[in-house]
């Protein structure tokens, strides 16, 4: 149907006649005799002021076609350089280029945290396919600011589309929802490319989506517009740029004259700019503009984390600050006041049950608020209950905490954090090592520990957490959280234990010293100082064992703690017992065993009895030994303590092997190695599949000794352990012996 013939259809349908309805528009009766006869073609303002007055909802301007209307080219300019996002771009024009359906435009959503490089592969993508859309290409800033700081609304928006179309201003209606009705009106049946960029919610462009399946619609957000009616393949999340890329945009902005003998250099500064695209252009921009500004005092400026977000800003108003904030300050309250209070958190993913802790909040409660800070891009989900920042997000978060925290209240969230460490810690050793000696005691809870549904859930978290040890205990010393300073490491220990990590055992036992000595805590200095005479038993720094170890055993007599002051005998016990000296080791052995039965507790002197027994064998009393040990291992069931029988029964498997009892030893030797495995001490395994193939090699089982050292050697090199070299030497040395009997045969 024609535009003249809908025309006349409306008007007689209306009992209208042309005099009347040409009063209605101000144009002659005449003139609209033409029309409507069709030898004369509608203008725009006529098509409009039609609609208008006879209510058609755009129906007239829809029938009136392009003819005549201008065809807007409102896009800005794509960067030149521009690097990477090949499979992304691809998606999304693969998504425009299928077209919208019947009545529905194409939408393709392009989502990222601030500075990611949306709007650059928006822009990229609306250049590419502008010319498919003859009918035009309309682009929108929503985060643009209009006169006088005053917000840039949607209504603004329609008025400079509409004019942009070719309507009069006149002609555009001063309410919103006619002049949402006149926009679809202008853009029905035409292929119209429309950029929405930096749009905060779906409230903002469902007004400026055309209605005409023709069109496009490209939008940017730092936030997933979930209420939008989008296919799942026109939905791209972006994130920071692989090196690589953003080696070659550094590269491509600072020029190859520059840039030739910066081997290394750039790498540095890509990793200091976490790969985001803003970042990565505004360091870039800085050496390209500045002749004497080189990349190598670029890393230089970068290199202290406090001084980046001041480094990386342009010389116009462009910063990575000014980008972070613009998320940060559509943030509500609670969730504004978690983001600021999370940078107080350590390095690392954060669980659900910290950020709870950290902002004195429900776990319930933090989720929401965490998902809040997820959908606007400022933290990232990495798993179930664990969240992280982008290192500059968080310094910028740690901005923001100082301007408007005071420092009493990030205090306060240390403490909670510091609480909540302790408490986790010490449920995770409780599944890792239940049957070491107690903790001390927590007091009443400030936050909820973590719980965990077994083992294997306490030995990630110990993972994820333990580079983090040295610095919660030095947090707790800086604020003066003294009890948490040296229950932190001592909650620690069972997982430390168990993966050896020796070093970062003493940097937080040493720590914790300050804090303990600092309030005079006689209990906790003494249970650091014991935890350090262990681990300087273990790295062969028996000098400082044997100091540590007796001022332990001093505070523990000083204090009337009689069971701690029997588990440092028995340390001083194996001290001897690494030192070659069998009659020391014995008689500190014997005294921890008297002491811990003196206490009513003969069961916790199982690893006295377990070194008792071990010593004596080195003195081949062998049947005083195995007495000992048979003890500490029925002491050991008795109270469930498997990693200790683990302990015991290769100690057995040793005393069995010297008395040439070999089937015997290889029965210890195999229920310990089941024992360390089930608690996943990989050391204590390495060791046992070590001893199991000596002893299958004196048994000549070359086949079987080969399979163990095999898995010791894979044990050692998957911990970094200089062992592993041993284990290649004894097996080189079955090779050895397997080729120099197949030449004896060959030669017989």
């Amino acid at each position: 149907m024609s535009f003249g013939d809908e025309l006349r259809r409306i008007r007689t349908t209306r009992s209208l006649s042309l005099r009347q309805l040409a009063k209605m528009v101000h144009y002659t009766p005449g003139h609209l005799s033409k029309v409507e006869t069709g030898r004369k073609l509608p203008t725009v303002q006529l098509a409009l002021r039609c609609d208008e007055v006879l209510d058609t909802g755009g129906r007239l301007m829809a029938l009136r076609g392009d003819d005549g209307l201008p065809s807007p080219a409102q896009l800005p300019s794509a960067s030149a350089a521009f690097v990477g996002r090949a499979a992304e771009l691809r998606q999304l024009v693969t998504a425009v280029a299928d077209g919208g359906r019947s009545g529905s435009p194409c939408v393709v959503e392009v989502t990222g945290p601030p500075g990611v490089g949306k709007s650059a592969l928006a822009l990229r993508l609306a250049h590419q396919v502008a010319p498919h859309f003859t009918g035009g290409q309309l682009y929108a800033d929503l985060a643009r600011r209009g006169p006088g700081d005053r917000t840039y609304t949607v209504h603004d928006i329609l008025w400079d589309f509409l004019s942009a179309l070719g309507v009069q201003p006149s002609a555009i209606p001063s309410g919103p929802e006619h002049r949402i009705t006149l926009y679809r009106s202008t853009v029905a049946r035409r292929r119209i490319l429309v950029l929405l960029d930096n749009v905060s919610g779906p409230e903002q462009i469902m007004p400026l989506l055309p209605s005409s399946g023709e069109c496009a619609v490209v939008v940017t957000s730092r936030r997933r517009l979930n209420s939008l009616e989008l296919r799942h393949d026109q939905r791209v999340p972006l994130g920071p740029l692989g090196e690589d890329e953003s080696v070659a945009l550094l590269r491509l902005l600072i020029g190859p004259e520059r840039t030739a003998e910066e081997s290394g250099v750039l790498e540095r500064v890509a990793a200091y700019c976490e790969y985001l695209p803003l970042a990565l252009r505004i360091a870039g921009e800085r050496v390209a503009t500045r002749a004497n500004y080189s990349a190598h005092q670029l890393a230089t400026d970068l290199a202290t984390a406090g001084n980046r977000l001041d480094v990386l800003r342009s010389a116009g108003l462009l910063t990575v600050r000014g980008s972070f904030s613009w998320s940060y300050e559509a943030l509500d309250g609670d969730a504004a006041r978690l983001f600021r209070l999370l940078s107080t958190y350590w390095v690392g993913p954060v669980p659900v049950d910290a950020a709870a802790a950290v902002g004195g909040l429900s776990a319930t409660r933090a989720r929401a608020l965490l998902d809040a800070l997820v959908q606007a891009h400022l933290l990232k989900n990495v798993g179930g209950n664990r969240y992280t920042f982008h290192e500059l997000l968080r310094a910028f978060a740690e901005e923001r905490a100082v301007a408007e925290e005071s420092e009493d209240d990030l205090t306060a969230a240390r403490r909670r954090a510091l609480d909540w460490f302790v408490r986790t810690a010490h449920a995770a050793t409780e599944l890792l090592t239940p049957a070491w000696s107690p903790a001390p005691a927590l007091g009443p809870p400030l936050a909820s520990a973590t719980r965990f549904a077994d083992r294997r859930d306490a030995l990630d978290w110990c993972e994820e957490q333990a580079p983090n040890l040295v610095t919660v205990t030095r947090t707790a010393v800086e604020i003066g959280d003294y009890a948490a300073s040296w229950k932190a490491p001592v909650a620690f220990t069972g997982f430390l234990y168990l993966r050896r990590h020796w070093r970062v055992w003493i940097v937080a036992h040493q720590i914790g010293v300050v804090g303990a000595r600092e309030t005079q805590d006689r209990y906790g200095e003494a249970c650091l100082l014991h935890n350090l005479g262990f681990a300087y038993v273990e790295e062969r720094r028996f000098d400082e064992a044997r100091s540590h170890l007796q001022q332990a055993l001093a505070l523990r007599r000083e204090i009337g703690d009689r069971i701690g002051e029997a588990w440092t005998l028995t340390l001083m016990g194996f001290l001897y017992r690494a030192l070659l000296r069998p009659e020391e080791a014995v008689a500190h052995f014997r005294l921890a065993v008297r002491v811990f039965g003196a206490q009513g507790r003969p069961e916790s002197g199982r690893m006295a009895l377990a070194g008792l027994g071990d010593v004596l064998r080195t003195t081949r009393r062998y049947d005083e030994a195995l007495e000992q040990l048979r003890t500490a291992l029925k002491n050991a069931w008795a109270v469930g303590d498997r990693q200790a029988a683990g302990f015991v029964l290769s100690c057995l498997g040793t005393t069995y092997q010297e008395l040439g009892r070999l089937d015997e030893a290889l029965g210890c030797l195999d229920q310990a190695l089941a024992i360390l495995r089930e608690h996943d001490d990989r050391w204590g395994e390495a060791a046992v599949l070590r001893h199991r193939g000596r002893l299958l090699h004196e048994i000549g089982d070359l086949d079987l000794a080969r399979g163990a050292w095999k898995q010791a050697l894979a044990v050692f090199e998957a911990l970094g352990s200089a062992q592993a070299e041993e284990i290649r030497s004894q097996l080189w040395g079955i090779d050895l012996f397997e080729r120099i009997c197949r030449t004896r045969r060959g030669i017989w």
